[in-house]
């Protein structure tokens, strides 16, 4: 009886897994949906396998919080941050140089208004919180990562984009300016030796400006909110370089090729989850569509009502031309010249939408998450960038065959009409929109299991 019990127990004992969970520490200080996006999903799984999570954000958490979730919400907006959301059309029409200059200002600002915040003051002055590790996205918010200096815990970041040279200089990856264009840019991999030279100074310009002007900033911050709590504060640009790990929202099927050190790890497209069924409208939309749905959205951070009327028009004459319906993310109640083939919505379930077997194109501004989902399901874009990173996302898209460009600032109902039906009619976009899709899709593990 003895033997048999004790045999029992070395049997579940060696059945039983031991599972290791963590204090983490999340922040996402930027007020920008696709970037609470990507994070919030790695923080959500993360508490959904048992880790505990205290998060900054400035956007709360979608639908039922898990228990071990806390959220410290900032309250921080795009609108304290770039003013009226109606200018983010104007950014598109700046140059690089002054895009940069802007988020330079804009960076330490959003980090002092995330260390303002009362909650976050309360954080930072407890005596009884312990982590084990800060979170962090990585987007000119270098003062927060003084929070690994108050915990004591390491830092891993979270890149929400391809990434620019400083991003890897973090963990001292190379950026080699001859064929990895900056994202302000608009070009590819396949440059000029003109185009090399200006990515040459751009990156030039880059480096100064973040090391003499843009950090020297941060540190001001980081010194404001820790002097007190933290002995000997290094400069922020030696905190920077104690990042541990960096993961980039990036996958080689769809970028430029590019070297990286060991510690960073692409996890692009972590956010994505098969496609759900839509709600009943949409739903009976898009099953009767017989030729198909065009989807178009300008992204979370645009607002398609804000477009200049001109333009507007310009794309309501170009759908009603088309055979297929159009499906429209649009942030008012009333569309004037509404053709009767488009359908209007404040909010739609992108991912969902564009994982049904009715949809034919994906017009879009470029923004990486958009361009994934896209991947992901293996659907053809027109792509119409406005700033940042759209342009190189559109860039890259249409060298892989899946995509057309349409310049925004030029935009004319021809233009876009003649790019629409190129899409559409010809069936190479869709086979090149599949196969990236399937290269995407074949990996060892899921980005998101990568990840945890």
């Amino acid at each position: 009886m003895m033997i048999g019990t004790l045999c029992l127990l070395l049997l579940l004992t060696a059945l039983t897994t031991p599972a290791y969970t963590a204090r983490i520490l999340g922040v996402v200080p930027f007020p920008a949906t696709s970037h609470n996006i990507l994070l919030t999903s790695l923080f959500k799984e993360l508490a959904n396998r048992g880790h505990h999570l205290t998060v900054i954000t400035p956007l709360p958490l979608k639908g039922n919080k898990p228990p071990n979730y806390v959220e410290i919400q900032t309250g921080v907006t795009m609108q304290d941050s770039f003013g009226d959301s109606t200018k983010l059309f104007e950014i598109g029409e700046i140059s690089p140089y002054l895009l940069m200059l802007l988020m330079w200002q804009v960076g330490p600002k959003v980090v002092e208004s995330t260390f303002e915040n009362s909650a976050v003051q309360k954080l930072l002055h407890s005596k009884t919180e312990k982590f084990d590790l800060l979170l962090t996205e990585t987007f000119f918010n270098e003062g927060v990562l003084g929070l690994a200096l108050r915990f004591n815990v390491p830092i891993i970041s979270v890149c929400t984009y391809a990434g620019i040279e400083v991003t890897g200089d973090a963990v001292g990856n190379p950026y080699p300016y001859a064929y990895i264009p900056n994202p302000f840019t608009s070009f590819s991999t396949h440059m000029s030796f003109l185009e090399r030279l200006q990515n040459t100074l751009l990156n030039t310009y880059a480096n100064l400006g973040h090391y003499l002007y843009y950090l020297p900033k941060q540190n001001e911050v980081l010194v404001k909110y820790f002097k007190d709590t933290v002995e000997n504060l290094p400069y922020v640009d030696d905190l920077v370089k104690r990042t541990s790990l960096v993961f980039l929202n990036n996958h080689f099927s769809y970028s430029f090729p590019r070297p990286y050190v060991t510690n960073i790890v692409e996890v692009g497209g972590l956010h994505i989850k098969p496609a759900k069924k839509l709600p009943q409208d949409l739903q009976k939309f898009m099953d009767d569509a017989k030729e198909g749905v065009v989807y178009f959205s300008l992204g979370s951070n645009l607002q398609s009502s804000d477009m200049p009327e001109y333009k507007r028009e310009a794309f309501l004459k170009a759908f009603s031309k088309l055979k297929q319906k159009v499906l429209w993310k649009f942030e008012a109640d009333n569309l004037p010249g509404q053709p009767a083939n488009v359908k209007i919505q404040k909010w739609l379930p992108q991912s969902d939408i564009l994982g049904h077997p009715n949809i034919r194109l994906f017009m879009t501004h470029g923004g990486l998450l958009s361009t994934q989902e896209a991947i992901y399901n293996g659907v053809p874009l027109v792509g119409i960038p406005i700033f940042a990173d759209q342009k190189v996302n559109v860039l890259k898209s249409e060298e892989s065959g899946f995509a057309k460009m349409v310049d925004f600032q030029n935009i004319t109902e021809a233009s876009l009409y003649l790019v629409l039906n190129e899409v559409l009619s010809n069936p190479t976009y869709l086979n090149n929109a599949k196969r990236i899709s399937k290269i995407y899709l074949d990996q060892p593990k899921p980005p998101m299991d990568l990840a945890v």
